[in-house]
């Protein structure tokens, strides 16, 4: 009986390190797909910012596994909304508002494991994932 009881401890401490390990993996990718979506709205955020004429492109970081990055822009009363998805196993999702338009204003452009973003503002901002 005690040889069972020891059994079923070590089983269950297993199991428990697997979860833990599992809940850093996912920790780990979620702050990959963070650093991906803060990257891309900090380049997004710079070309808008800058007077007069921009040309920008900033390189992603790689992420070890495939990704999903989609760039949706709708107009809301004038104010320009951005919504960076950036998805694989987990999502991350920024949103931001700005004053110019970004590729006339309704958009959505979306790209498998882009390795660049692309910006260009000559009185509006257009936008490339590359």
């Amino acid at each position: 009986a005690c040889k069972i009881g020891v059994a079923l401890v070590a089983l269950a401490l297993f199991g428990a390190v697997l979860t833990m390990s599992l809940g850093f993996k996912r920790t780990a990718e979620r702050e990959d797909l963070a650093t991906l979506a803060d990257t891309i709205a900090g380049a997004i955020r710079a070309a808008e910012s800058m007077p007069g004429k921009v040309e920008l492109r900033r390189t992603l970081p790689t992420i070890a596994h495939q990704t999903k990055v989609t760039i949706i822009g709708e107009l809301n009363q004038g104010i320009q909304v951005i919504r960076v998805i950036v998805e694989s196993q987990e999502r991350v999702e920024r949103t931001l508002m700005l004053d110019h338009q970004v590729n006339g204003g309704e958009f959505s452009i979306s790209h498998e494991s882009p390795s660049a973003i692309c910006l260009s503002k000559t009185g509006g901002v257009r936008l490339e994932l590359i």
